[in-house]
């Protein structure tokens, strides 16, 4: 991939291992890998797009950690690690319910800041 001045998020849609769905880089890391990569039958409701994640859901998670979101359960299972956002509880794993597509205020002030710092350039803000 040629070097971008980082004013789009790529996407790479591809076959994982490992049972992973995706993920993506946090601000700051290098040019060539800053994006999301997701696994393509998790991309998209149509075409290759196999249940139980067809709905559409995986690329918008996966851009959380591009906004600077870390998972609510804190990437640990023992309910020690925090997501770093004051208004989300601990969780112990993840949480598949329907509330998947919602954000607290702390995450939507931690995305504007993100968006407002590192990742001014794709919110036209440079």
């Amino acid at each position: 991939m040629r070097n971008h001045p980082r004013t789009w998020l790529s996407e790479w849609i591809c076959n994982l291992g490992e049972g992973q769905l995706g993920y993506a880089q946090f601000p700051g890391g290098p040019a060539q890998t800053d994006g999301a990569v997701i696994l393509y039958t998790a991309f998209g409701t149509k075409g290759a797009a196999a249940a139980p994640f067809n709905l559409g859901r995986t690329a918008t998670h996966e851009v959380g950690p591009w906004l600077n979101l870390r998972h609510v359960w804190g990437d640990r299972t023992d309910c020690t690690a925090s997501d770093q956002v004051s208004d989300t509880p601990r969780a112990q794993m993840p949480n598949y319910d329907a509330a998947m597509f919602m954000f607290t205020q702390g995450q939507t002030a931690r995305i504007n800041a993100t968006l407002a710092g590192p990742r001014k350039k794709i919110a036209g803000l440079s």
